[in-house]
């Protein structure tokens, strides 16, 4: 994983993974947010990321309330660089938006874009 990330969203990856840091960024990033110590007294979040995420955050800072930072294009930058390596090393285009929480088509996008800039720099 990239040392330039921040440590907090670092933590957050190695939790719950690439998708669900997203999506909790996504729709809570800039903000406090509480995690209590049961999952079930965690409603609001259960909408943004799945239930064994959401268990895992519980256990982690349950209790706490927890600076989430915003999702910058940083963080964009490293996902699809983990889906470039993901892909050489075999992973499918299926398998690597379920793995990140995007389309097929996006992850298709991602590493076409990929190949230009290479070609570009050839």
């Amino acid at each position: 994983m990239n040392e330039k990330l921040p440590r907090r969203i670092r933590h957050l990856v190695e939790l719950i993974g690439w998708s669900q840091t997203l999506r909790l960024l996504n729709a809570k990033g800039g903000t406090a947010v509480y995690f209590p110590c049961k999952p079930e007294n965690a409603d609001a979040l259960a909408f943004v990321i799945s239930r064994e995420a959401l268990a895992t955050l519980c256990e982690e800072f349950g209790g706490l309330g927890v600076q989430l930072p915003k999702p910058d294009k940083m963080l964009i930058a490293e996902r699809n660089r983990q889906i470039v390596v993901e892909r050489a090393a075999g992973a499918t285009t299926s398998e690597l938006a379920g793995r990140f929480g995007i389309t097929t088509r996006m992850v298709q996008n991602i590493l076409a874009d990929c190949d230009s800039r290479l070609r570009r720099e050839a």
